[in-house]
């Protein structure tokens, strides 16, 4: 269903660069030799990039309809559900015919009705739902007239066409905004996406219970009869093992750049680079390994992970924009990618400052 490829486009745009989908950016040209240049340097001298690049697009500020707001109440929901909460304070009122995964650093957990969105530290940022009948607590719905839209919230704050003749309405709030999308004058999909910061941070009990639904999701699909206990080998556990995993990735990041200043539309040579690397399984490594770091490398842990999932970005989103033919989600790729660099970059340069200090 075309649909179904488009909210996930949005959701992209929406959730990973933190601003709105139309938002225009400014010299998100990649210029992969300046990074380059900058990046590859070892001895510890790294500069970052002018800060303007390091900035995400401001959030399109409108006038609320505040007459129509009044009408609404406290609190709008999805089918019960509002971003903004903790997974501890929701993860027992789940529905039972999950999907999960970890795709784009968030946890999606999927339902026929809709699908939450959860930050890696824990916090429910975007909830969508393309399920007829499902919607809004005002009475608004997936398969209601577009007209009823503006009806019932108000005037949007934008309204646009996104894509194969569909429009997308958005209504900014308080902390969240809301986001509809509709075709041939019919709501086809309604979405709700915190603005703004988290401000609560609570990884463990996601990230225990994603690895334990893997685990589980494994142990149905092996068919094992087997109740004896498996030694599991851990990696990343030492100091040394962690930095090995640094130097691979800073030696496929140098050979990923080299890619990009020469030619950033060869999808097959940047696949390449990673063809032998599963991030998923790296990152959960990493947090099964995180039980016997020392205090010290802990941080190291955290920096060395942080450096690995900038990579990854640089990687996915490169990708996108070079199988996009949207000229609007290409320039937001461009910039992610200008911007992961200088986050891989900065953190880079914190792991060679922990590698090298002497106690």
């Amino acid at each position: 269903m075309k649909y179904k490829w488009l909210i996930g486009t949005w959701i992209i745009l929406i959730i990973l660069t933190g601003c709105e989908a139309d938002n225009s950016f400014e010299d998100t040209t990649l210029v992969p030799d300046q990074i380059q240049e900058s990046q590859l340097n070892e001895d510890n001298n790294f500069k970052p990039l002018d800060s303007e690049t390091t900035n995400v697009a401001s959030t399109v500020v409108t006038e609320e309809n505040e007459q129509n707001n009044s009408k609404l109440p406290e609190d709008l929901l999805i089918e019960g559900w509002k971003v903004g909460v903790p997974f501890s304070e929701v993860v027992g009122n789940l529905p039972e015919d999950l999907e999960i995964d970890d795709s784009y650093m968030r946890y999606r957990f999927k339902s026929k009705d809709f699908d939450l969105y959860f930050t890696g530290g824990g916090v429910l940022d975007y909830i969508v739902t393309d399920e007829s009948g499902k919607g809004l607590n005002v009475n608004l719905h997936v398969g209601d007239d577009e007209q009823k839209i503006e009806n019932v919230l108000g005037r949007t704050v934008k309204k646009e066409s996104v894509k194969d003749g569909y429009l997308g309405y958005t209504f900014s709030f308080d902390d969240y905004d809301i986001i509809i999308f509709t075709r041939d004058n019919t709501v086809q999909g309604i979405g709700m996406q915190l603005t703004g910061s988290p401000t609560i941070y609570e990884p463990e009990e996601i990230s225990n219970y994603y690895s334990n639904y893997i685990d589980t999701m494994n142990n149905n699909t092996s068919q094992t009869n087997s109740n004896a206990p498996q030694k599991e080998t851990v990696q990343y556990t030492t100091r040394e093992e962690l930095i090995a995993l640094r130097d691979d990735f800073f030696n496929r990041y140098k050979n990923l750049l080299e890619v990009l200043s020469n030619d950033s539309s060869n999808s097959k040579k940047i696949d390449a680079i990673f063809s032998d690397i599963d991030f998923n399984q790296v990152e959960l490594d990493l947090e099964k390994a995180s039980t016997y770091w020392s205090s010290k490398d802990k941080m190291l842990a955290q920096l060395i992970t942080e450096f690995v999932e900038s990579v990854l970005d640089i990687y996915q989103w490169q990708m996108i924009e070079n199988n996009s033919d949207d000229d609007q989600i290409r320039s937001a790729a461009a910039y992610q990618i200008r911007d992961s660099a200088v986050k891989a970059q900065k953190t880079n340069q914190k792991i060679l400052i922990m590698i090298n200090y002497k106690e």
